[in-house]
């Protein structure tokens, strides 16, 4: 049986995300990922109804990709540039980013964002396996100098 540990234990490693960020553990259980909108802040710079028809549709089908995906293979989607793979799983450091963006979330949440579109990008964190959509940055600026 020691083999069939190891392979385990191999397989919850490469599970990880490999970006160096400190990112939400795996939920027990990993089933598909539900979402949530009770953190959704109303209007505001991050909110949907800034976005045009096709970033709508975009957004959409990226919600509906990331609910497509368990917890274990969402983190492999990560990437920068040539490397970003599918919709590309990114951790960021809470202190990164603008207030605005994280006004309805605390400290200590694992803030992630998901590619949209290439400038399109969905911001969530992750509590008892729900991904809590708190905002849509269609310029993907949030990080930008």
């Amino acid at each position: 049986m020691p083999a069939a540990r190891d392979r385990k234990r191999r397989i919850q490693a490469a599970s990880q995300p490999q970006t160096g960020q400190d990112v939400p553990p795996i939920p027990a259980g990993d089933g598909k990922i539900r979402l949530s909108f009770e953190a959704f802040p109303d209007g505001g710079n991050y909110c949907l109804s800034k976005c045009q028809n096709t970033e709508i549709r975009r957004v959409m089908a990226c919600l509906k990709k990331l609910t497509g995906h368990t917890w274990a293979s969402i983190y492999r989607t990560g990437g920068h540039g040539e490397n970003a793979q599918g919709i590309s799983f990114e951790p960021h450091n809470f202190d990164e980013l603008p207030a605005a963006l994280t006004a309805s979330t605390t400290r200590d949440v694992k803030i992630f964002s998901v590619r949209a579109s290439l400038p399109c990008r969905v911001y969530a964190y992750q509590a008892e396996g729900i991904a809590f959509v708190i905002a849509v940055d269609r310029n993907h600026k949030n990080l930008r100098a």
